[in-house]
């Protein structure tokens, strides 16, 4: 299975959600991932430079593709196809790739939204992740509307999920708040495989 994180706006939680995602995956499979900004690698506390493949786990291998095009994130993605039971890009904002599922992130924020309704990638989103931010005036009818969609899974403000971000337990404990939307990502994610 192979999956595209993107938001057009960065700030909407795309590397954490790839992070939660990725280790979850790799539970039970074969997990690669290509982290086309650097920030997954800060996250794991990994020190590797961009082109570098770092084996995190033995279950779990991540790509610093910091600078890469998307025509070399193909090639990887096409090289190491065999190797993995999931390949999953964090892609952020940078543009798409063509032929790989998206799972598109937004907030109720009215700047990521806007940001949405004019990329012409709306359309091909094939899920889409909704991250509730605190004290935003946006409902998820808002989001919902811009995006064309419902979402596949609800993220809830809750601080538990930024605070093991920055105390580096995303791989050893994932908070109760994100189990549910990270399971029902997954789901989908292999519904979709199976219908292939």
């Amino acid at each position: 299975m192979k999956t595209q994180i993107f938001s057009p706006s960065g700030g909407t939680g795309c590397s954490t959600l790839t992070a939660f995602l990725i280790a979850r995956l790799s539970d039970t499979n074969r997990v690669l991932t290509v982290d086309c900004h650097g920030d997954l690698h800060d996250m794991f506390s990994i020190d590797a430079q961009p082109g570098q493949l770092t084996k995190y786990s033995p279950t779990m291998s991540v790509l610093h593709g910091a600078g890469m095009d998307r025509e070399t994130v193909a090639g990887v993605i096409a090289e190491h196809t065999a190797q993995y039971e999931h390949i999953v890009i964090d892609r952020g904002s940078a543009p798409l790739l063509e032929n790989v599922p998206v799972v598109g992130v937004a907030t109720n924020c009215y700047l990521n939204l806007r940001k949405w309704s004019r990329t012409n990638t709306t359309r091909s989103v094939d899920h889409f992740v909704f991250r509730i931010q605190h004290d935003r005036p946006l409902r998820l009818l808002d989001v919902e509307t811009t995006i064309g969609c419902t979402p596949t899974a609800i993220i809830p403000f809750d601080m538990t999920i930024a605070r093991n971000v920055d105390a580096g337990l995303i791989t050893n404990k994932t908070p109760k708040a994100l189990i549910d939307p990270i399971n029902q990502l997954v789901a989908a994610l292999t519904k979709d495989t199976a219908d292939d």
